[in-house]
C-alpha cells in the first residue's frame, strides 16, 4: 500500500489562550443566539414520559432575515425534564448524543445552512438502558452537510452529569476553506463557558495529518484537549491539496476518560493523495 501524503506548502499559526483570559463571553451569553424572527417552516417537537424518562426533543429552522445570503439558523435540542435521573440518548438526525444528560439539563446543536429540505427528515431518537426509540422530525439544510466549500459554523452545549454533579460544556467551532492556487484552511474552537469543567474533547473531524503536524510542531498538549485549561484555539493551514468534508464529529470525555457526549460537527480538511 502506498503511503498517504498531504502536499503541504506551509503551516501558518496556532494560538492558544489560557482559561484565565477575559476574552470568553459572559456565562449568561446564549450559546445559540435567537434568529431575527420566527419564520416558516414550523418547529418540530415531541416528548416522551414514563416511569423512567421524561424528555423533550425540538428541531427548528428560521430564516436569518438580517443576512443578505438568505441563510437559515438551525436549532436542535433534547431537554431532560426528569428531576432525578440523567438521560441516556442518541439522536443521529439531531447530531446529538450523550449517555448522561443531567436531570433538568439541555443538549443543544446550532448551525447555519441554506433553506431547509422539503419534506422534513424523519429518524429515531434512541433512549434509555433498553435502547427504546421515539420517531422524530428534523429540518435539515439543503446543503447539510455542505457540498460546496465555504464556512462551517456550529455551536454545541451539554449539561453533563458525573458523580452527582452537573457541569455545562459549551463549545463553538468554525471551519473555513478559501480556494486558490493553494487552499487556506482555517479552524477556530472557542470555549463558551468561563468556569473550569472536568471534561476533555476531541474534534475528530478536523484531525487531518497537517492539523496534527502543526499541533505537534507547537508542542501542544496531547488530545483530548482539557477544557479546564482551554479557551480558544486558532489554526491556519496552507496546502496544495483540495478540500474534502470530514464528518467524524466531536467527542467529549469525562475525568475518567469515559465518553460523556458526542455531536456531528463537520470540518473541511486537505484531501489525502497517494504519490504516483
Amino acid at each position: 500500500m502506498r503511503p498517504v501524503v498531504f502536499p503541504l506548502a506551509f503551516l501558518a499559526f496556532v494560538l492558544l489562550v489560557p482559561a484565565s483570559s477575559n476574552q470568553v463571553g459572559n456565562q449568561g451569553d446564549d450559546i445559540c443566539p435567537p434568529c431575527t424572527r420566527k419564520t416558516d417552516p414550523p418547529a418540530k417537537t415531541g416528548s416522551k414520559t414514563d416511569q423512567d424518562v421524561n424528555f423533550t426533543w425540538y428541531a427548528d429552522a428560521d430564516q436569518q432575515t438580517d443576512n443578505k445570503d438568505g441563510s437559515y439558523c438551525y436549532v436542535r435540542y433534547v431537554r431532560n425534564q426528569h428531576a432525578k435521573k440523567p438521560l441516556n440518548f442518541d439522536w443521529p438526525l439531531g447530531r446529538l448524543s450523550s449517555p448522561r444528560l443531567s436531570p433538568g439539563g439541555l443538549s443543544r446543536f446550532c448551525t447555519t445552512y441554506q433553506k431547509p429540505k422539503n419534506p422534513v427528515s424523519n429518524g429515531p431518537l434512541t433512549y434509555g438502558l433498553h435502547n427504546e426509540q421515539v420517531t422524530t422530525q428534523v429540518w435539515e439544510g439543503e446543503d447539510e452537510p455542505p457540498a460546496k466549500t465555504g464556512g462551517i459554523s456550529v455551536r454545541v452545549e451539554f449539561d453533563l452529569y458525573e458523580d452527582g454533579r452537573s457541569d455545562r460544556v459549551a463549545l463553538e467551532f468554525l471551519s473555513r476553506v478559501i480556494l486558490g492556487v493553494q487552499q487556506v484552511y482555517t479552524y477556530e474552537i472557542r470555549n463558551r463557558m468561563p468556569h473550569k469543567v472536568p471534561y476533555k474533547f476531541i474534534w475528530e473531524s478536523a484531525l487531518s495529518i497537517p492539523f496534527l503536524q502543526e499541533m505537534k510542531r507547537r508542542s501542544y498538549p496531547e488530545f483530548p484537549i482539557d477544557l479546564s485549561k482551554f479557551e480558544v484555539l486558532k489554526i491556519e493551514l496552507v496546502s496544495d491539496a483540495p478540500p474534502q468534508l470530514s464528518a467524524k464529529g466531536l467527542r467529549i470525555y469525562d475525568s475518567k476518560g469515559h465518553l460523556a457526549a458526542a455531536a456531528g460537527v463537520p470540518a473541511w480538511v486537505p484531501r489525502p493523495t497517494t504519490p504516483k
